[in-house]
């Protein structure tokens, strides 16, 4: 399932636009202030099964996929003097019907702290599926001010800020990842030790042979993701004489021209970015995403960024990237084409 459209009435009360998107690179690209973060998190709100957009004014937004599938959030302002009035009988089955709808606006009010009456109301033909596949990337780093509650809880006195967050979490997947891969390497070794036997009984060796290689075939393929994510991550590292290494407890640790060793914590912030985001796109396991990433192009070096679109989409080629940045290196290799500029979009209503 891929994002197709996103359409905005009213954003703000000044802004209305509408998005189509490519279906596999969409690179949104403005000034400061133009709305491509906006975009981006009215994505993340109308995928997300718990929507987060109650903090934009506008009057409707929609958003369409493929396969059919749409969805319409829209708000609408209430005069509480107006409704009461329009009442054809005061009972208290409409008094209650009144107070239900204003019980959003009243909670919002709270939150925000302002004057505005706003209650959204979702029209959609069909929802958007609770169980999309989608991931919101965003590698913003700063340190943590509460280090030590910090590390009592990770149980790591190297995790010191939110980059080192993400880290952490990813690793316990990746391990978890690992694990996986090595209970499938498992069952081909069994399902071919079984048959060993009956292999050699055959007294023929070209079937031996080609067994072998077809379990070898198979090894190789489950390792294909994970192996394309090391060549891919080292190719980047070189430079600095770094390379991915998997210790005993399935964790990551990196050598330093094969004589010394550290471990993502010691990275540098766009080292550990770059880790972050090519982690997330590997523990997708090739299913077909829409991954959102927010200026991605923070800490990463001009030739990281160059070939960063391509990375991800070899190490899962099912991606339907939407990307805001200010860089023009992250499509210089052939996505200028998937270039959407938000002056043409971001325009006050006449």
């Amino acid at each position: 399932m891929k994002v197709k459209k996103l359409s905005v009435e009213d954003l703000w009360g000044k802004y209305t636009f509408s998005i189509d998107f490519n279906e596999q690179i969409s690179v949104l690209i403005g000034k400061n202030g133009s709305g491509k973060s906006t975009v981006l998190h009215l994505l993340d709100s109308l995928l997300s099964s718990n929507k987060k957009n109650k903090k934009y004014k506008f009057k409707k937004i929609s958003l369409e996929l493929d396969e059919n599938i749409y969805q319409t959030i829209e708000q609408r302002s209430i005069d509480i003097s107006k409704e009461i009035n329009e009442l054809e009988e005061i009972t208290e089955e409409s008094i209650k019907t009144l107070l239900d709808r204003m019980q959003e606006d009243i909670l919002q009010q709270i939150e925000e702290k302002d004057n505005k009456k706003v209650i959204p109301i979702s029209k959609a033909k069909e929802e958007i599926p609770k169980d999309i596949n989608y991931l919101f990337i965003s590698t913003f780093d700063m340190e943590m001010k509460n280090k030590e509650l910090l590390q009592e809880h990770y149980g790591n006195s190297e995790v010191k800020t939110e980059l080192d967050i993400f880290l952490s979490k990813l690793i316990m997947k990746f391990k978890l990842y690992q694990l996986d891969l090595k209970e499938k390497i498992e069952k081909v070794q069994q399902d071919f030790d079984s048959k060993l036997e009956e292999y050699a009984r055959d007294e023929d060796l070209n079937l031996l042979k080609d067994k072998f290689l077809e379990k070898k075939e198979k090894i190789d393929f489950i390792y294909k993701d994970r192996d394309i994510f090391k060549n891919k991550l080292n190719e980047l590292f070189s430079d600095t004489g770094k390379s991915i290494k998997l210790d005993e407890n399935n964790s990551i640790i990196f050598n330093i021209n094969e004589k010394e060793s550290v471990t993502p914590y010691q990275l540098s912030s766009g080292e550990k970015q770059l880790l972050i985001i090519l982690l997330n796109v590997l523990l997708l396991e090739n299913k077909p995403t829409i991954v959102l990433m927010d200026e991605p192009e923070i800490s990463l070096h001009v030739e990281w960024q160059m070939v960063l679109i391509e990375t991800l989409l070899d190490i899962n080629p099912n991606l339907q990237l939407i990307i805001t940045t200010h860089s023009p290196s992250l499509v210089s290799k052939g996505y200028r084409n998937n270039v959407i500029s938000l002056k043409h979009f971001n325009t006050k209503k006449n």
